[in-house]
């Protein structure tokens, strides 16, 4: 057992962008070779949370949700179970669908084409449009008019695609990084997409207020989802707008913010849990909520 907590040492420690990236090569290396991978501080931070998390309520999680809301919700719990107790991952815990998406890059080919993007680009965005794909055509076009909140905007690249596939008004994307708010709106120009504003104003730090009606929300900001969507409660009391939130940061996200928005917006919404992510155990694990309309 001494040398997994020297591995621990090496590897459960770091934080270091660029050593992060060293180990997801390394990763990459011995995946192809070995049904092991291993893991990365960040995702190892994660799941020591969720591992030590006091008291999951799993009834006002699961609560409405379809079959397979229910399987993926506890399928990423166990997963991550998992990553706080081995160093190296178990890849077989990958399912068939999973693995054979992993195959290919379905990212449609003109993206590779037009989007400076310092990393290879996110299926979660390029493919799934950050869950977007799983709410009915008749909800969103029921949105038609509405603006658009982004928060974690990163590049632009949700901007990109809420503005140039679904029919909102307008997209205001805040990524608090100054210099990443700085590329965003710069390519967003490039892109002459004159309907998206970049803040670099930080959500959750205090109520946020909009002139016109929401008609989405979405959210991947690194562990402030919670504080965000409370900084917004009367966005979401008062315009129902579509919802897209990372649950995958931290378990009071993951167990909390569900039935948080059935408190402020009791039965108005359906709900659904996706793993936007085919190439990673957890990440990129959304709750999808859109409102429900008389027609349903």
């Amino acid at each position: 057992m001494q040398i997994w907590g020297i591995a621990d040492r090496l590897f459960g420690k770091l934080t270091s962008t660029k050593m992060r990236l060293l180990l997801d090569v390394f990763s990459v290396i011995a995946k192809g070779n070995y049904n092991f991978a291993l893991r990365n501080a960040e995702e190892y931070e994660i799941a020591q949370r969720f591992l030590l998390y006091p008291n999951p309520q799993w009834d006002p999680l699961l609560s409405g949700l379809d079959q397979e809301s229910k399987r993926i919700a506890k399928m990423v719990y166990d997963r991550y179970c998992h990553i706080a107790r081995h160093n190296l991952i178990d890849r077989s815990l990958f399912t068939a669908e999973e693995r054979e998406f992993q195959k290919a890059d379905r990212v449609p080919p003109h993206y590779h084409g037009i989007w400076k993007y310092p990393f290879p680009l996110e299926e979660s965005v390029f493919v799934f449009h950050n869950g977007l794909t799983y709410v009915p055509k008749k909800n969103l076009q029921a949105k038609k008019g509405t603006i658009a909140i982004d928060g974690g905007g990163y590049y632009g690249d949700s901007a990109h695609i809420f503005s140039k596939h679904y029919p909102f008004e307008h997209i205001y994307s805040y990524e608090p990084n100054a210099e990443t708010a700085a590329k965003a709106w710069e390519h967003i120009q490039e892109l002459q997409l004159a309907n998206i504003t970049i803040s670099s104003r930080e959500l959750g730090t205090s109520p946020l207020s909009m002139d016109k009606k929401v008609g989405l929300i979405k959210l991947d900001i690194e562990g402030a989802e919670f504080a965000a969507i409370k900084s917004m409660k009367k966005i979401i009391a008062k315009d129902k707008p579509i919802l897209l939130i990372a649950l995958y940061h931290r378990p009071e996200d993951f167990f909390l913010i569900k039935p948080y928005i059935e408190r402020i917006a009791p039965k108005k919404y359906t709900f659904k849990i996706r793993k936007l992510n085919p190439n990673h155990l957890t990440f990129e694990t959304y709750l999808i909520g859109y409102p429900k309309i008389k027609s349903q």
